[in-house]
């Protein structure tokens, strides 16, 4: 009866962490130990599976590159916050293109320009708050999403902060220094945005910048 009330919980559960307690039959209790030792086994590969799964998971979110969370994990987060909006700080959207990023492939070559990207991503993430998500939406396209800052003049520092910081020389693998920099465009978080309407704002003004930069040249 314990054998078999055992073996049908097992079952009906998913839980392998049961064992089987000892019997006075000697039969029975080999019986007992050898299940005990399957289900040590099944509970093993158990968690096995869950880590294996769970590392799936988070490199599904995850851009290869530079470690940032990717282009479905940012549209994951925005959807988040404009379903919580109305019960929070409202938060904005930073778009950032990077500046003559083709020009670096064409004369450093491809592996130089991912050491560009990695470095603009870990310096995004040095001035990223806890709260704040920082992705790469693809090529020198990336993203921040600023919940940790509440007004245009923290907004304004920010991005200060931001252009500076890209705007340090990056040292290649050669030695080779190089300089790049990126267009901010930003868009502050409104009731009954959209993940579309806000990132169409957000695009806009990042286009608008980049336009007027090129004037300014």
């Amino acid at each position: 009866r314990n054998i078999t009330s055992s073996i049908h919980y097992v079952i009906h559960s998913g839980d392998f962490s049961l064992r089987i307690p000892e019997s006075p039959t000697r039969e029975f209790q080999l019986f007992s130990n050898d299940l005990n030792s399957l289900l040590t086994e099944m509970q093993t590969l158990q968690a096995s599976l869950m880590r294996d799964n769970r590392t799936l998971a988070a490199k599904a979110l995850e851009d290869p590159l530079t470690g940032l969370a990717n282009r479905a994990a940012f549209v994951a987060r925005l959807t988040q916050l404009l379903d919580q909006q109305l019960a929070k700080e409202r938060f904005v959207l930073l778009f950032l293109d990077g500046d003559r990023f083709k020009s670096i492939n064409d004369n450093w070559g491809h592996a130089a320009g991912d050491e560009v990207l990695k470095a603009i991503g870990s310096r995004l993430s040095t001035l990223a708050y806890k709260q704040d998500l920082v992705a790469r939406l693809g090529g020198d396209e990336f993203a921040m999403l600023v919940s940790s800052r509440a007004s245009d003049a923290q907004l304004q520092l920010l991005m200060q902060d931001i252009s500076e910081s890209i705007s340090q020389k990056i040292i290649i693998a050669e030695g080779t220094p190089i300089s790049t920099s990126v267009t901010i465009g930003y868009a502050w978080s409104q009731h009954g945005d959209t993940v579309e309407s806000i990132l169409e704002r957000a695009d806009m003004n990042m286009y608008k910048n980049k336009g007027m930069s090129k004037v300014r040249i």
